[in-house]
C-alpha cells in the first residue's frame, strides 16, 4: 500500500450529526467527505449515503474522475 493511503487513512475526521442538519453523521477522507442520513422524502424510510468530491485530493482525483468501489454487505455494486 502506497504511504500517502496509509497516511490518509489514518487522518481520517469523522462527524457527529447535528439536529439543525439534515445530514448525519460523515467522514472526510483524502478529501472525499462522504454522509449518511434517514430521509422519508419519498413516503418510507430509506438510507442515502451521500458524497462529496469538491476537495478531493489529487493523488485520488486523476483526470476529474475518483476511482470508486461501493459495496453492500460485502458484495460490490459499483464499480466506476
Amino acid at each position: 500500500m502506497k504511504k500517502w493511503i496509509r497516511t490518509a487513512n489514518r487522518h481520517a475526521r469523522f462527524f457527529r450529526g447535528s439536529r439543525r442538519s439534515k445530514y448525519g453523521a460523515g467522514v472526510e477522507l483524502a478529501g472525499v467527505l462522504v454522509q449518511t442520513y434517514l430521509d422519508s422524502d419519498q413516503g418510507r424510510p430509506r438510507l442515502v449515503v451521500s458524497i462529496d468530491l469538491d476537495d478531493t485530493c489529487d493523488e485520488l482525483n486523476a483526470n476529474n474522475r475518483v476511482p470508486t468501489l461501493i459495496t453492500i454487505q460485502g458484495q460490490q455494486v459499483f464499480s466506476g
